[in-house]
């Protein structure tokens, strides 16, 4: 109305937003993070965090994922998504939102700082799951490269190879203490 051009990516995030409850189903996420992101990159996008790759990605869910004219006849948020070109804007704001929620709105806005592409954001969503609240810190010290590194090899998978074997050695160490208490009580009952 005003003559002041359309922040495609406010309005794609926006539509996202409100039809996250919709979309749900189709992206297989949750609704509550992807909400979440969707509002964490509006603010990372006002304030200027975002990279114009990662930009992009939104700009092209605007004109490639929604079908303006079906939803302004009054159509279903659903119906108006076209779920192919809208899923990578989503899966990036379900990234940025579990980012968001792994580390707070300014720490994540400060990672965010260091991402030039979606793959980027990508592996430093890995790499803040690795390492949580020392993500920055650990940006600082280490330099983008070493912590996307660091979040590959402390990824999920790795987590959980490592909590595998704690629990081997666990089991181990209870049977060796069984053995070494029986061992003590037969010894003790000599004496």
């Amino acid at each position: 109305l005003r003559g002041i051009p359309v922040d495609q990516v406010d309005v794609v995030l926006s539509f996202v937003g409100i039809g996250a409850t919709a979309l749900v189903v189709a992206t297989g996420g949750t609704s509550y993070t992807l909400k979440a992101g969707a509002g964490f990159v509006k603010i990372a996008h006002r304030t200027g965090r975002l990279a114009p790759d990662v930009t992009r990605v939104f700009t092209r869910a605007f004109s490639d994922g929604v079908d303006w004219a079906r939803l302004a006849r009054g159509g279903k948020v659903a119906d108006a998504a076209r779920m192919d070109a809208l899923r990578p804007a989503l899966s990036l704001a379900e990234d940025l939102g579990a980012m968001q929620a792994r580390l707070g709105t300014g720490a994540a806005l400060h990672v965010l700082r260091q991402a030039d592409t979606a793959t980027d954001v990508r592996a430093l969503t890995r790499a803040t799951r690795a390492l949580g609240p020392r993500s920055v810190a650990a940006l600082e010290v280490l330099g983008k490269s070493r912590v996307l590194r660091l979040g590959l090899r402390w990824a999920d998978e790795v987590w959980q190879m490592v909590a595998g074997f704690g629990a081997a050695l666990s089991a181990l160490g209870g049977l060796v203490g069984a053995r070494l208490l029986r061992f003590l009580r037969r010894f003790l009952l000599r004496l």
